[in-house]
């Protein structure tokens, strides 16, 4: 009898592990997806306060970089800054392990409340487009825009940190919707 229930609590403790580490386990496609290079996002206008832009900037390339994850591609981020103008040049000159170059460039950043004695904003409002180029040859392979809000009033967030991570979010999952996943493109 005592080892049968020894037997038993072993089976049933390997069959609870197993489901345990299958939830936390990393999908296939987020490991083998296509990898691509993505530098510093750049801003076509200027914020005025430039505090807020560099925050802004980290949790911009936060979100995006969760979202190409989520998407299945291998990330490698590029210290140096590149814009639309430049990016064919950049996209021709990659030898390395990365398929393609991806830009985003914020185009519009309209935070209304910020530069009035509060260090939050009441409503945030950003466009962005962004485009993923091959390597070796520079060729346009996607272009995407998106669109990101966070209204104070709604959400009651009160942390000009979460609103812009808030409005980081939604703009990413909005702009890379019609990016196809890793393995339906084709980078090779």
């Amino acid at each position: 009898m005592k080892q049968l229930s020894k037997s038993l609590f072993h089976i049933l403790s390997i069959v609870l592990l197993s489901g345990i580490l299958a939830t936390h386990a990393t999908p296939a496609a987020a490991v083998s997806g296509e990898s691509l290079l993505l530098p510093p996002i750049f801003f076509a206008d200027t914020p005025v306060d430039r505090y807020q832009q560099k925050i802004a900037a980290e949790l911009f390339l936060d979100a995006a970089r969760d979202e190409l994850r989520r998407k299945g591609y291998e990330l490698t981020l590029a210290a140096e800054r590149v814009t639309f103008e430049s990016a064919s040049k950049r996209a021709q000159g990659l030898l390395g392990d990365e398929d393609a170059l991806m830009v985003i460039r914020i185009d519009h950043y309209l935070d209304a409340g910020f530069g009035q004695g509060t260090r939050s904003a009441s409503y945030l409002e950003v466009y962005a487009s962004a485009r993923l180029l091959a390597a070796g040859s520079g060729e346009l392979l996607w272009e995407g825009e998106g669109q990101g809000t966070s209204n104070r009033s709604v959400t009651g967030i009160t942390s000009t940190r979460l609103d812009i991570a808030q409005t980081a979010d939604e703009l990413m999952q909005d702009m890379f919707s019609t990016l196809p996943a890793a393995g339906q493109l084709s980078l090779r």
